[in-house]
């Protein structure tokens, strides 16, 4: 799924993910991953279903859903970068 809004383009492709840029915002930016591994957001993407927001070919957002596939959905890990805040990108995540 790809949906455009205001410049920005939020899609649900795994391969599009920035693994280096979503671990070092929740390794070292977030307060409830501190110190997280990269293997384990590794994992923890593949195992999820990853939001990603991208400001032209760079990665503005993140967030992914854990999921049942039927009647269970929690989203978690949501992070926006720290310049592309208060424009409503983590709502639209």
């Amino acid at each position: 799924m790809d949906r455009h809004r205001e410049g920005y383009l939020l899609t649900t492709e795994p391969g599009r993910v920035d693994i280096a840029r979503v671990h070092t915002w929740l390794s070292q930016e977030s307060y409830w991953a501190k110190g997280r591994e990269r293997a384990l957001v590794e994992r923890s993407v593949a195992g999820s279903r990853p939001y990603s927001v991208y400001a032209q070919d760079e990665q503005a957002a993140f967030a992914r859903v854990v999921t049942d596939g039927a009647t269970f959905a929690w989203s978690c890990d949501v992070f926006v970068d720290e310049q592309d805040r208060w424009g409503g990108l983590g709502t639209w995540l």
